[in-house]
């Protein structure tokens, strides 16, 4: 024999009074909400209030007394196993209302698949009291004028006997009128109308339909005896468009929120607390060649790490749900079908509950191979440039000592055709001449390498003097080419700076090119440049200016890498990003803006930290290829975690 299904109790049953579970099923069955997370038994109690006269304040109470009562509880425990053998036949229950018993079917009927059970009482004729039928039956109808709900009252031809006020504000005036005339327009009746079954199945009936201005109503159709002994059916519809319209912009949001997931570039997966994946978007499965679902997350990964090691530390995915924090970390796999080896960035990011503990956490999954392989293409084009900047300046640095080096190297020589015998202090005052110049090209070129490579990024106490005055010996030649005027206005007292030597000095000499393009493309009769610095408290400013065109309205873009006014055959736009990559890595910062009228130009201004003030910092990031700050140090190529 079936048990009953163990009660789900409502939030209203709540207490210390104990409840058959029976009863408490039916009372859930009774409830306006299918979960009983709304107003409890509404309908119901609009119902039954009138009939047995008591109190709203005690309607709950006196509802569950009498049907714990001996007289109904063994009829309720008997219906409550017939629902769950599938047999949702009425069956009649008393309650003691005021003024004598009261009467009621219960017709329970499952609504969509089966899992929720509607339910709700009907009021028998042999309920009412001794007096006029016609009075109570006046009164009854009166009742039902007032629910918030539309009220029809239908006889077997569709014909609409009785409605109330909330119908006729919707429908018009419709007695005597066919019910699908006045609910849907139409002048036949509907090919399925569920509330019509009512007349064969005297059961309850729920069913939804939606009107074409798109307003939704919920209908509850129960088999009704009138009076006279014909049979009606009442039809009751709640409105739920509000309902209709929040469940339908949630399906929209979801569906909208998985298209984006499922053609995104990175792999998205959800795991749960024992890493476990719990669903994963179409990437994961294009990159895997398997469904992922289902695996723990670290088998996934170290089954295409390429070394296989097994160790955890570090790994995102499980600090997440130690400390409720975004982590993040890069490591290499060799992924099926891929002829190498692919970098990629994990990020794991929580998904909190109300009280903040981590339920479960969202993996994001990039592949970062080509963005790094453009990033080493772009660092390449960026030395490229700064070599081509240097190249005028250095070839004209070369020239002189290779012009007295030539000079020496051919007064020895006729010296020593003209005399057979040449005095020894002589000659080799002579070859000292010629190794101080071939010494001159080699720290020229020597020093051309470390600018280009930056073969020591060592951030230590730095003098802005040397600075300039090396900056200046390698396009000096250039500016005087170009008919302009340099000068240097450096403070006495200036104290070192804390950067790197030749990343200053290559952020000079971008600073100084850049103010010559500038001059070139403006038609000032004077050009001029300048390089000043003073110390401001602990910091020192740094500032290159220039007489041309300005910047107008450029100087939140300046820095953007690729940015640039230039042709496409004067660079590339990564000068100034470069410069502003080196002096954030440095602690410092940089503006740009131009010169107040009436004089004209722009004028950047590097602020450093004086090396006196701030403790020596153990060595500066190299700059990222986008030149907007330090790169991240690169990971050992160790996965995130392991099985």
């Amino acid at each position: 024999m079936p048990t009953p299904p163990s009660a789900i109790s409502p939030p209203f049953l709540e207490g210390d009074t104990p409840f058959s579970s029976a009863v408490a099923r039916l009372v859930e069955q009774l409830s306006d909400a299918p979960d009983c997370s709304g107003s409890p038994l509404g309908t119901t109690a609009a119902v039954l209030q009138p009939l047995t006269g008591w109190p709203p304040a005690e309607f709950l109470t006196r509802l569950l007394a009498d049907l714990s009562s001996e007289n109904n509880l063994p009829t309720i425990e008997r219906a409550i196993l017939r629902q769950a053998s599938g047999d949702f036949s009425p069956f009649a229950l008393t309650l003691r209302g005021r003024s004598g018993p009261v009467h009621i079917q219960i017709a329970a009927r499952p609504v969509g698949s089966g899992a929720t059970i509607a339910a709700m009482p009907l009021p028998l004729a042999e309920s009412i009291p001794t007096g006029d039928l016609r009075s109570e039956r006046s009164r009854l109808l009166n009742l039902l004028d007032r629910l918030p709900g539309y009220v029809m009252l239908i006889g077997s031809d569709h014909r609409i006997r009785y409605e109330n006020r909330a119908s006729r504000q919707l429908f018009g005036p419709g007695v005597g009128k066919a019910c699908h005339e006045v609910l849907r327009g139409s002048p036949t009746p509907c090919a399925h109308c569920p509330p019509c079954e009512v007349f064969e199945t005297r059961t309850l009936c729920v069913s939804d339909w939606t009107r074409k201005n798109g307003s939704a109503f919920r209908v509850y159709a129960y088999p009704f005896e009138d009076i006279d002994g014909s049979s009606l059916v009442l039809k009751l519809g709640l409105d739920i468009t509000t309902g209709v319209k929040a469940l339908e912009a949630l399906s929209r949001s979801e569906e909208r929120s998985r298209s984006i997931t499922d053609n995104l570039a990175q792999g998205i997966a959800v795991i749960d607390p024992a890493l476990r994946i719990e669903a994963a978007n179409p990437r994961m499965l294009q990159w895997f060649g398997l469904d992922p679902v289902g695996m723990p997350l670290c088998r996934l990964l170290h089954d295409f790490c390429g070394d296989g090691n097994s160790r955890c530390s570090g790994c995102p995915a499980i600090d997440v749900f130690r400390d409720g924090a975004t982590h993040q970390r890069s490591f290499v796999l060799h992924l099926p079908g891929q002829p190498e080896e692919r970098n990629f960035r994990l990020q794991a990011c929580p998904i909190s509950t109300q009280g903040q503990s981590v339920e479960a956490a969202v993996i994001m999954l990039d592949d970062e191979t080509d963005r790094l392989r453009v990033e080493r293409q772009l660092a390449q084009a960026r030395r490229l440039e700064a070599l081509g900047t240097l190249a005028t300046g250095v070839a004209h640095e070369i020239n002189q000592p290779l012009s007295a080096l030539r000079l020496y190297a051919g007064g020895l020589e006729m010296l020593v055709e003209k005399r057979p015998v040449v005095d020894r202090d002589m000659l080799l005052e002579r070859l000292s001449r010629i190794l101080r110049e071939a010494d001159r090209i080699r720290d020229i070129i020597e020093h051309m390498r470390a600018l280009v490579t930056h073969g020591d990024i060592q951030c230590r106490p730095t003098s802005i003097a040397h600075a300039c005055a090396e900056a200046f010996g390698l396009i000096g030649a250039q500016l005087r080419n170009h008919g302009i005027d340099a000068s240097l206005d450096i403070a006495p007292d200036l104290p070192d700076v804390l950067a790197v030597p030749v990343q200053l000095e290559q952020t000079l000499i971008n600073l100084i090119v850049n103010a010559m393009h500038a001059l070139d493309a403006s038609r000032q009769p004077e050009r001029n440049i300048t390089v000043s610095a003073r110390r401001h408290g602990s910091r020192v400013a740094l500032s290159v200016e220039d007489n041309g065109p300005g910047l107008g309205l450029m100087e939140d873009r300046v820095f953007d890498p690729f940015f640039t006014t230039k042709d496409a055959h004067s660079g590339m736009g990564l000068g100034l990003a470069l410069v502003h990559g080196f002096v954030e890595s440095w602690g410092g910062t940089i503006t740009a803006a131009s010169r107040r009228p009436p004089r004209t130009g722009a004028i950047f201004t590097i602020m450093l930290n004086a090396s006196e003030a701030v403790p020596p910092c153990p060595a500066a990031s190299r700059p990222s290829p986008s030149g907007l700050g330090p790169a991240p140090t690169p990971d050992n190529g160790d996965p995130p975690c392991a099985s």
